[in-house]
C-alpha cells in the first residue's frame, strides 16, 4: 500500500528540492570560473575630505548576482569615519537604466561599512555614485564597474 500525502507538502518539498539544485549548479558554475575571473581587489577611491576602499568588488561583475562590498571610510588624515551617512546609487554609462535593487549600507564600526544587496540586471559599463554625509561635509565619489 502506498502513501499519499496531501498535495501541499508534495508542493513544499517539490520547490525545496528545486531550491537545492539551484543551489547546488550555481556552486558548480562558480567553480567552473577561471581563478582570474573569481579574483576580488581591493579598489581605492579619492575624494577632497575622504578617502574609501572598497573590498569585495571583482572586475568584470557577474550579472543578476546579488553583490555585497565591504567599505572602508577614512578622512584625509587617516581616521576613520564614523557615523556616515553613506548611500550609492547608479546607472549603465550608455543607456538610463538604473539599479534594480536598493542597496543598504549598515556602519560596523572603526570606520568599516557593509554594503548588501547590489544587484546588476543588464551587462555592460556601469557608474556607480557613493554619497557620503558627515558632520560638516558632504562628498560624492565614481566607480565604474564592467558587468558581463
Amino acid at each position: 500500500m502506498r502513501l499519499r500525502f496531501p498535495f501541499r507538502w508534495r508542493t513544499e518539498r517539490r520547490a525545496f528540492l528545486v531550491g537545492i539544485c539551484v543551489l547546488a549548479s550555481g556552486a558548480a558554475i562558480g567553480a567552473a570560473l577561471p581563478v582570474a575571473a573569481q579574483a576580488q581587489s581591493s579598489t581605492r577611491l579619492t575624494g577632497k575630505f575622504v578617502v574609501v576602499e572598497i573590498a569585495g568588488l571583482r572586475q568584470p561583475e557577474q550579472l543578476n548576482r546579488m553583490h555585497g562590498l565591504d567599505l572602508r571610510l577614512r578622512d584625509r588624515g587617516g581616521a576613520p569615519v564614523e557615523h556616515a551617512d553613506v548611500s550609492i546609487s547608479g546607472s549603465r554609462k550608455y543607456a538610463p537604466n538604473e539599479l534594480p535593487t536598493v542597496p543598504v549600507i549598515t556602519h560596523l564600526g572603526g570606520g568599516a561599512y557593509r554594503l548588501e544587496g547590489l544587484r546588476f540586471h543588464m551587462a555592460g559599463e556601469w557608474n556607480l555614485s557613493l554619497n557620503i554625509r558627515m558632520k560638516e561635509t558632504s562628498e560624492s565619489l565614481s566607480l565604474d564597474v564592467v558587468v558581463k
